[in-house]
């Protein structure tokens, strides 16, 4: 009886081995390219790195933005990804734009940004906070498009359809 488990043992030891696979970084990416998270959205990126894409629970489906150029390779730094995806929602920003994607509408918005803008997004359980020489936008918890406010005269920003077309 003892034997048997012995040479159980050193099968599970070598099968565990066998399926170990490649080390760390030899395989490409360091990761694989969908995000877990606490959230009913399932973000994944493309290996090239030109699209994202986003499922959600709530519509069943996938949304997907296609960017003109490959977010950069520091978005893998350490196996993590620079993109949020918690509270129903899915955002990420690149150098000119935030791109936000919430479970409700299942549909991503983009907001380019004008001048000096924030180096980071904020985010509760019910909005996206961004902001740049224009003012203050908010992506929320039900919506399609970013909506923003000036800060000094309090007036709502004129925004061109932040949709992205898919």
């Amino acid at each position: 009886m003892i034997m048997r488990c012995i040479r159980l043992l050193f099968a599970c030891l070598f099968a565990s081995i066998s399926l170990a696979g490649e080390p760390e970084g030899k395989q490409g990416y360091p990761l694989p390219n969908w995000i877990p998270g606490d959230s009913p959205m399932l973000p994944y990126i493309s290996k090239d790195r030109l699209v994202v894409s986003a499922y959600s629970a709530e519509t069943s489906g996938w949304a997907q933005v296609k960017l003109n150029a490959p977010l950069p390779e520091e978005y893998w730094i350490d196996n993590k990804i620079h993109l949020t995806n918690q509270s129903g929602f899915v955002v990420f920003q690149t150098a000119d734009a935030i791109y936000a994607i919430n479970a409700h509408a299942g549909q991503w918005a983009h907001l380019s940004f004008v001048g000096k803008h924030s180096e980071k997004f904020e985010m509760n359980h019910d909005f996206v906070v961004v902001s740049d020489e224009r003012g203050m936008f908010v992506f929320g918890r039900k919506a399609t498009e970013w909506q923003g406010i000036d800060r000094k005269t309090g007036e709502l920003v004129n925004l061109e359809s932040t949709v992205v077309n898919q």
